[in-house]
């Protein structure tokens, strides 16, 4: 089983942002992308995921940059003419989702977080997450989405070890 960590929130570390479904219809909808900016870029990159694959997104702010879970995730940069923002604005877009999904939610994750699985067997594994994180928070959502649906998930088990470092 294969574990992808896409979407987090942490402050200043992740925007997250929304999506509004404005129309829909048996085998897709329009949706609206609100992302704020939480500093200024010369350029972004936003992840969509979806409820369930799609067959086409239709994007014309932004170019894809692949999929993955069988187009249940789709990431997107920006054009070469919108990259730049700056802190308070927002990337703000249409798109057309073709397929049975019936909403989607965007992140946008700087730093690199680490997962690495440290055992394997059959039905199950270990492992951990390592996120960067540039500056102190008073809380943070982890979602994490697996490539197959799991039957059970211990979280008896979990055990976090916050660790500062200078970034």
């Amino acid at each position: 089983m294969l574990l992808r960590l896409l979407l987090m929130s942490l402050g200043v570390a992740v925007v997250t942002g929304d999506v509004r479904v404005v129309n829909s219809w048996n085998d897709g909808f329009e949706g609206y992308i609100t992302a704020p900016v939480g500093k200024d870029h010369a350029n972004w990159t936003l992840t969509l995921i979806f409820d369930k694959p799609l067959w086409q997104l239709e994007i014309w702010e932004a170019d894809i940059v692949g999929t993955e879970l069988n187009n249940r995730v789709w990431h997107i940069k920006n054009k070469d003419y919108n990259g730049a923002k700056k802190q308070g604005e927002s990337v703000a877009m249409n798109f057309v989702a073709r397929g049975p999904a019936k909403w989607a939610s965007v992140s946008s994750l700087s730093g690199n977080p680490e997962v690495k699985v440290m055992g394997a067997w059959d039905g199950g594994f270990e492992g951990y997450i390592i996120v960067p994180v540039s500056k102190s928070h008073t809380s943070w959502t982890l979602g994490l989405i697996f490539d197959q649906q799991l039957r059970n998930l211990e979280a008896s088990s979990c055990s976090f070890t916050m660790l500062f470092r200078s970034f």
